[in-house]
Formats: structure tokens, sequence, C-alpha cells
């Protein structure tokens, strides 16, 4: 097992697909966190690997990419990514424990969560905590031309994009997103990530002895124990009928849905007692294929910080894009208890 860590170099921008299209409105949807599929595209074109796609269907180099990527580092049909276990750097120092993502902020994964009852999951936010914001910038529009590495501006034609700011306290705080992988994956160099010029540094570290945080991160492809688990990447749910209306019934999930509950994104503890998680489902876009030429179609999700009682151990057979999607990192979860 190794961690692969991506740190940035600038601030990061991280979209989501907007709901009605650019040729309806242009609301830019910015994301604290990458997207598992920003991730294998990163490690992917490091890699070197080009899909030869036999359809214009969007979809079907996810199924490739993951194939591929299962055969370069020796997934053994499994996961390939796990993770985000997220790091910060603040002061030139990184500190001593991973966070989580909740909505627009981050708490330590190994201390913050407090379960109180059966079906009742709050968290500790105290002076830990990192907070997230965005800010808005505005690029120009560039003409590319057949001749290759020339560009040219489009006088008048601007566009706005998001980058994402984390502060810890009063002080700026640079997010690493560290990631465990394959033993195989030996990674060294810097990548593309995200979009509008984000870049970062990507290293892999050998993990001889997995530590307790690293040993509690894991995939629905290996079967889950009785426990609570907190999300740590988006997990997908993806319709079964053309008219969707329940989610035991018309999604497939990568959880057992009749031996656990989700709970929802737990609330802020508080002493005059505990507000129940709210149960969220966001849409959420797959990315842009770039061996497609094309956005992939967007579905609905549990988003990151979802937390989830699993009642009795369960092993799911996924279907080969769920499968795919698990594979390259979504549904990633940590154990809480």
């Amino acid at each position: 097992m190794s961690l692969l860590e991506f740190e940035t170099m600038n601030p990061p921008s991280f979209h989501g697909t907007p709901i009605g299209g650019m040729e309806i409105f242009s609301r830019v949807k910015a994301l604290p966190i990458p997207l598992p599929t920003t991730i294998a595209g990163a490690l992917g074109s490091y890699l070197g690997i080009r899909l030869k796609l036999t359809s214009r269907d969007p979809c079907e180099n996810l199924v490739k990419l993951y194939e591929t990527l299962n055969s370069r580092l020796s997934c053994h049909n499994g996961v390939c990514i796990k993770g985000p276990l997220i790091y910060f750097e603040v002061g030139g120092a990184r500190l001593s424990y991973p966070y989580v993502c909740i909505e627009d902020y981050f708490v330590p994964i190994t201390k913050a969560f407090r379960v109180c009852g059966n079906l009742s999951v709050c968290v500790d936010v105290d002076e830990e905590s990192i907070v997230w914001r965005y800010s808005f910038r505005v690029g120009v529009a560039l003409e590319r031309r057949n001749v290759l590495g020339e560009k040219k501006a489009m006088p008048g034609y601007f566009y706005k994009y998001a980058v994402s700011l984390y502060r810890y306290g009063s002080k700026v705080a640079k997010p690493i997103f560290a990631y465990l992988v394959p033993p195989a994956t030996k990674v060294d160099g810097i990548v593309r990530f995200g979009g509008k010029g984000s870049i970062v540094r990507v290293l892999s570290r050998d993990l001889t002895y997995p530590s307790e945080v690293a040993s509690r991160v894991i995939s629905p492809i290996e079967g889950l124990d009785e426990g609570y688990y907190v999300t740590l990447s988006p997990v997908p749910l993806i319709p079964s009928s053309p008219y969707p209306t329940k989610l035991e019934e018309h999604f497939e999930a990568p959880l057992d849905l009749r031996s656990s509950e989700v709970l929802g994104v737990p609330r802020r503890c508080r002493e005059t007692g505990v507000l129940p998680p709210k149960l969220r489902v966001v849409r959420l876009g797959l990315g842009f294929s770039e061996a497609a030429g094309m956005r992939r179609p967007q579905i609905l999700a549990l988003p990151p910080g979802t937390v989830i009682r699993v009642r009795r151990r369960h092993e799911r057979s996924p279907s080969p894009l769920m499968r795919a999607l698990l594979g390259l990192g979504f549904s990633a979860l940590y154990k809480l208890l």
C-alpha cells in the first residue's frame, strides 16, 4: 500500500457541472475537494495512458480507464484509488492529522465525530477546523489555432472561474490531497490538476505498515462490517429506472440499503442538544472526457461528509459502470467505530 499525495502549487480550481448547461446560464459551481475523476485523470495523464474508444459513449472511457489502471497498477479488480485523506500546511508546517470535508469546512477525521444514540451523530467544530471559501476570477478567452501551441487572445471575450481558498483561523492553509493506492504506483512530478491552470506536485510514499487512519479507509467493494462510516468521496446513485422516484427501488447504490441507514450530513454539536443529521442528495457531474471530447452525464450522489450506519456485514456485486466508479475512488469510506 502506498500513499499518493497531490500537493497544490497554486489555488486549485474545482468545478462541478452547471445544472442547466452553459447554453442556458453561466453559473459557476465550485467544489472544495477534487472529484475522483480528476484524480484518476491526473494519474492516467502522468502514466501516459491513452484510451482507444469504440463508441462516443462518454461513460465508456471511465470503464476503460479503470481497466487500464487496474492492469497497470495491479489493483486485482479491486479499488485503485481510495480517499482523500486531506492534510493541511499552515505556516510551512503540516498539521499532524488528516481532515474530512463537511460541506464548506473541514474537521479532524480522528476526533471530531461524536455518536449520540443509535441514529444521531454530530461534529465538534473548534479552533482546529479549516474553513473553505471560493473566490471568483476572470480570464481572457483564447483562440486555439491549428498550429501546435499557438494561441491568440479573443478581444472582448472573458470567462469567470472560481478558485478555492482555505483558512485555519486567521492563517492561510494549503491543502494536500492524499490517496491510498497499490504499491506498484511510483509517481514523482508536476501534473495538471483541475481547471484553469491549476497544477500540483504528485508524489508517492511507501506505507510498509499502514497507520491506524489508513487501515480504516475502505470501499464497499471490499465489504463493510457493522459500524459507523463517514464518506470521504461522493457516493454515486445510478438510476435503474426511466423515472426514478424511490432510492431503494430505482437506483443502484454501492451500499446495501436493506442492511444500512444513510443518516446524512452531521451538524455541529451543541450544549442544548444534538440536531439529527440532514440527508442531502446532490447532483454530480462525472467530469469532462478528454478521450471522447465531451462532458459525461450527471448523476445523483451522497456528498462527502455523509454518515452511514451499517447494521450487518454485506458485500455488493456492482454493475460494470458502478464497479469502475468505485475502483476509481468514488464512495471511499472511513470507519468511525
